[in-house]
């Protein structure tokens, strides 16, 4: 087996908390009767760490449009209790409890590579039951840029002990896929229901679910594109 780590992103591919995350900014702009952001610039954000200075800003755009009067308070403890109700409803995406039990069975290294902050992602895993599958979790933050910059790849791979060449991320967005491939993993991209118009092109393959993969496709998968030394666009 070329495979020796499969690394997750985590919202989105692991667990679909964008939708929630998504909703509850629809639910909060609709209660103050204001037009709601476009799926397209929320879409723009997705991968991008909560620092980044190009991470859209739901709260800042609610004042714009309904004035400084608006008390954002009251409305993160809206849109929090919104989207806490939504995720309540979330379970892990499947194929990924299958990949990882095949990954654990043929040795491979598993990694979670993510911008979010590792609170959020502990939180999930822990009430999903999955904290202790992944022992290795890469975040940004403390110094650590957020996708697309490709760090928290690089420190995913050398927390695992391998060489990025045989390493395969899963990713969802294309800031995402821009940080794998920039560490050099083959990626594959998961087209999801909320980023359905992305461009998920500079990825080496694009699925529409992960129920239908396993790991010996993908270790196939990365293979074939070390041989080839290229990345490329394909689906599966």
């Amino acid at each position: 087996m070329v495979l020796r780590a499969l690394i997750f992103d985590f919202d989105g591919v692991v667990v679909d908390t964008e939708t929630p995350l998504w909703r509850s900014w629809v639910h909060v702009f609709d209660a103050f009767g204001a037009t709601p952001l476009t799926l397209e610039e929320w879409c723009e954000s997705l991968g991008r760490s909560d620092a980044d200075p190009l991470l859209l800003d739901p709260a800042r755009r609610l004042r714009e449009v309904v004035g400084e009067g608006v008390d954002l308070d009251q409305v993160q403890v809206m849109r929090r209790a919104e989207r806490d109700r939504l995720l309540d409803q979330v379970g892990v995406t499947p194929g990924v409890e299958r990949l990882l039990d095949e990954a654990a069975g043929a040795g491979v290294a598993v990694a979670i590579a993510s911008s979010s902050p590792r609170t959020w992602i502990d939180q999930h895993l822990a009430s999903r039951g999955l904290l202790d599958r992944f022992p290795v979790i890469s975040c940004a933050g403390q110094g650590v840029p957020g996708k697309p910059d490709p760090t928290v790849y690089l420190r995913a791979c050398a927390a695992l002990g391998v060489d990025a060449p045989t390493a395969l991320a899963i990713e969802d967005s294309p800031h995402g896929i821009a940080a794998a491939k920039a560490a050099g993993l083959t990626c594959v991209a998961l087209r999801t229901v909320l980023g359905s118009e992305l461009d998920l092109s500079q990825a080496d393959r694009v699925v529409t679910e992960l129920d239908q993969v396993t790991l010996t496709w993908l270790d196939a998968e990365c293979a074939d594109i070390a041989e080839a030394g290229r990345g490329g666009v394909g689906s599966g």
